[in-house]
């Protein structure tokens, strides 16, 4: 017999034998024999205890699943993006897949199995990213603009060049109403609800006609 069977055995007959139940034990033996994390151990003694003794009496029926067992364990030290929330209904989400059953808990959750819960709309509400941890969010096509401008080679010249040149319209012909370049930075911060990042007084216009129109 393995050692850490040997070991486990031992401390599932101590926690079956002693008269006052250390329960943080016996949820941590438990958990290494079958896997299985349950949130409030005393409520569910019964069965826990059922499987101890079952271990006590056929240790060599558990033997795959504590290997299995111990290497989700180690999974535990995993860092995630994502932790259980909190209006999460269950502690323990079972997935079925054509290949395989993954049994999710908070000990366990990785990245990839919370994308996993995230996938499935009537499990989604137990997982949430933790804040902060979110990617960066990519720039819009307007943001996108209004920022890179010009090549960065000549950014700062063709900017400084263009800025005092009136703007025009798809037509050619100049626009009702001039603005200043002040001016524009002030509109397309109101327009938009974010400062500008571009300089470029034709850029800003042209982003501002095109946040008018919508």
């Amino acid at each position: 017999m393995e050692q850490l069977t040997q070991d486990l055995l031992e401390r599932a007959k101590a926690v079956v034998s002693s008269q006052k139940k250390d329960y943080t034990e016996m949820g941590k033996v438990h958990r290494a024999i079958t896997g299985t994390h349950y949130g409030c151990t005393p409520c569910n003694e019964s069965r826990i205890l059922y499987t101890l003794n079952s271990f006590i009496n056929q240790p060599e029926r558990f033997a795959l699943r504590i290997k299995e067992a111990a290497t989700e364990m180690e999974e535990q030290k995993q860092t995630s993006n994502y932790r259980f929330s909190k209006n999460a209904t269950s502690k323990l989400i079972v997935l079925v897949t054509a290949d395989s059953v993954i049994k999710v808990t908070p000990d366990n959750l990785t990245d990839e199995k919370a994308e996993a819960v995230l996938a499935h709309k009537q499990y989604a509400h137990n997982i949430e990213r933790i804040p902060g941890t979110e990617p960066e969010q990519e720039l819009t096509d307007d943001e996108d603009e209004t920022e890179t401008g010009t090549d960065e080679g000549s950014e700062d010249s063709s900017e400084d060049e263009q800025a005092d040149v009136p703007a025009t319209d798809s037509e050619g012909t100049e626009p009702e109403q001039e603005l200043t370049l002040d001016q524009a930075q002030a509109k397309y911060e109101e327009l938009t609800g974010q400062k500008p990042g571009s300089r470029n007084l034709n850029t800003l216009l042209k982003a501002i006609a095109e946040h008018e129109s919508k």
